[in-house]
């Protein structure tokens, strides 16, 4: 199976230990929207795509949002602010994130991330996490989107 969007470990949550190969656009994209809102700073490489020793901005970890006291008006604002941050990924052109409190989990809101990527080629994805005390997980696709 083929990528239009190049080659990479396959490496959600961690590396296997064959240091698997992404085979999809859309397991290559999962990754790296999982990475984008599951990791602040990484070192090497600054948005610019410069090689810097010091952690450079990457993403925005959404589980810092786990327990946090949020207005439907906070929650509706967090779309925004993702868009931003996968649209930081050479691999998405654009991004629509629309954030939305969930059902009730173990007495904690969930948030829900319906997202819908356009690839750098070209290419429509639809996506849904959800934010649950501490985990984030890939539950679906965006619900009419791609």
């Amino acid at each position: 199976m083929s990528t239009t969007l190049g080659i990479t470990f396959a490496c959600r949550d961690d590396l296997s230990p064959r240091f698997d190969i992404a085979t999809t656009d859309e397991e290559i994209l999962t990754d790296e929207i999982y990475h984008r809102l599951t990791t602040d700073r990484v070192l090497g490489f600054d948005v610019d795509g410069n090689y810097t020793l010091e952690a450079a901005a990457f993403g925005d970890d959404v589980r810092k949002l786990a327990g946090a006291a949020l207005s439907d008006a906070d929650v509706a604002a967090l779309g925004p602010r993702f868009a931003a941050v996968l649209q930081r990924s050479g691999r998405i052109e654009t991004a629509d994130v629309k954030v939305t409190a969930g059902p009730i989990v173990n007495g904690d809101v969930s948030l829900d991330f319906a997202i819908n990527v356009v690839s750098s080629t070209d290419v429509p994805f639809a996506f849904l996490f959800r934010l649950t005390g501490s985990t984030f997980t890939n539950v679906g696709v965006t619900p009419g989107g791609s």
